[in-house]
């Protein structure tokens, strides 16, 4: 099932990236880590739940956070993230989540999504004990952007 996750996130994020926001990416070998490090960095996170339950984690440099919005305003320089921003970011971010749930629902798996919630700040640490976390790298030039999957199957499949 995981398997399932991560091809429909990596598909997600070719046609989200490539072709709402028109940033080229490559994807690097997915791999799996015990935590989400964000040093100066931004980090999306939604919550999951219904057959699966857990969260996705968006994290992306500043940098490349302001290249996103950019574009997505039609190329206005973007000199700082205020409240604007962050909701374009979430709303990326739920595009990219979107898309994916549309192609794992039809598989057979229902999940729900929560609210994302950006977070921002110096050494900030995301670390899950019971669970791994899945990494998705997608390479934008010389910035990465990280789509982290943490899952556990849903004990109660009637959700």
């Amino acid at each position: 099932m995981d398997d399932i996750i991560i091809s429909a996130l990596i598909k997600s994020g070719q046609e989200i990236f490539s072709q709402a926001i028109r940033l080229f990416v490559e994807i690097e070998e997915p791999y799996i880590k015990k935590e989400v490090e964000l040093k100066d960095d931004i980090g999306i996170i939604t919550g999951l739940s219904g057959n699966l339950k857990g969260q996705i984690i968006i994290k992306l440099s500043e940098s490349i956070s302001k290249n996103i919005v950019s574009s997505i305003l039609n190329d206005i320089p973007i000199a700082e993230l205020d409240a604007s921003c962050v909701k374009i970011l979430c709303d990326m971010n739920n595009m990219l989540i979107c898309n994916a749930i549309s192609d794992i629902y039809n598989t057979g798996i229902a999940i729900d999504l929560s609210i994302s919630a950006l977070i921002y700040g110096q050494d900030i640490k995301y670390i899950v004990s019971d669970e791994v976390i899945y990494c998705i790298p997608f390479k934008a030039g010389n910035d990465i952007i990280e789509v982290n999957i943490i899952l556990k199957d849903n004990d109660d499949k009637n959700l």
